[in-house]
């Protein structure tokens, strides 16, 4: 048996119905009185397979999903009333893709951001194996045409 656990069928009891009424895991644990980490750590051992707290880790997700079904069934009842509303509801879910992708965008960003401020952000550079001379001098030519700023179309010789 693991290390003794200061949960309770009541203290799970107590989170388990704060969420079935919608509260956030957060707010349900500061209902209860049970620290956010205990929490976490509870969770965890119940899904890693902890016999004393499989049923808890269970029961939290099946609460979070019957209160979404509940918030689901008053909303699609509303829309018998309401066809803005259903059509909103339409859109909302046809954008639901676009809306995550600005998400990841918007986390890859600050993780850059984060990096930046750090000092630990490392921007990539095109590197090539030429000789720098001969790079500049390919670079010169292009931007000039040929025959121009003194380096003939071969671009050894100046003239």
């Amino acid at each position: 048996m693991g290390r003794p656990t200061t949960f309770t069928p009541e203290l799970g009891a107590a989170i388990i119905g704060a969420r079935r009424v919608g509260a956030t895991l957060r707010d349900a644990c500061k209902a209860a009185g049970v620290p956010w980490e205990t929490f976490k750590g509870w969770l965890k051992a119940g899904r890693s397979g902890d016999a004393r707290l499989e049923a808890f880790a269970r029961d939290i997700d099946k609460a979070a999903a019957q209160f979404d079904q509940v918030l689901r069934a008053r909303v699609l009842k509303g829309t018998e009333e309401d066809a803005r509303l259903a059509f909103d509801i339409l859109k909302w879910n046809e954008l639901r893709a676009e809306r995550a992708a600005k998400l990841r965008a918007l986390e890859a960003q600050a993780i850059v951001d984060e990096k930046r401020a750090e000092g630990t952000l490392v921007d990539r550079h095109e590197h090539t194996m030429r000789d720098p001379v001969d790079e500049l001098r390919s670079r010169i030519a292009r931007l000039a045409g040929p025959g121009e700023a003194g380096i003939s179309p071969g671009g050894d010789q100046p003239r």
